[in-house]
């Protein structure tokens, strides 16, 4: 099994401590994804950019804007809901999909974040995109929270799917 990181993505999650080799290549839709499942699985991670800025908070106040622009890091609002749609296509073929925020939600909800956009309103607008879209924003303590709980799950996608290594057959179809 090998992640695959997008190569976008400008700090990617270290996998190495966790025993998972990884690869740098595009990926739609999310920023991770497992080599072989593209189509199964997809994480799309939003944190906190350099500066103090939110690149969740500055996503959605594109949305809320109405804005079509490009902003570094996260491609732009246009970019970010082709992302969600094509998500919400895996999640309906039985696969796993979701947005992981690498900050937590009492973070957001106690207004931490450099921006005039409030809590109220940020959590409004993630909630139409879940109803809209069906993809689940799920809320990190940290890089760290993240990587390991993508490391667990991505083994049980892996494994779901049957590209696990099987148990070595004798002639007479015991293990």
């Amino acid at each position: 099994m090998q992640i695959v990181v997008d190569t976008r993505e400008q700090a990617p999650l270290d996998f190495a401590s966790v025993g998972i080799p990884t690869q740098r290549a595009k990926c739609y839709p999310g920023d991770y994804t497992i080599a072989g499942l593209e189509q199964k699985y997809a994480v799309e991670r939003k944190g906190v950019a350099s500066g103090g800025g939110s690149d969740l908070v500055g996503t959605i106040v594109q949305l809320m804007r109405g804005e079509r622009g490009r902003g570094a890091a996260d491609g732009g609002s246009l970019r970010f809901m082709r992302e969600l749609a094509a998500m919400s296509a895996i999640i309906r073929a039985g696969g796993v999909a979701y947005v992981a925020v690498t900050r937590p939600r009492a973070w957001f909800a106690s207004h931490q974040y450099r921006s005039e956009l409030s809590p109220a309103a940020l959590f409004g607008k993630v909630a139409s995109l879940v109803a809209r879209f069906g993809v689940p924003f799920v809320f990190f303590a940290s890089d760290y929270e993240l990587r390991d709980h993508m490391a667990i799950e991505a083994r049980h996608v892996w494994r779901r799917y049957g590209l696990a290594p099987l148990a070595q057959w004798d002639e007479g179809g015991n293990a």
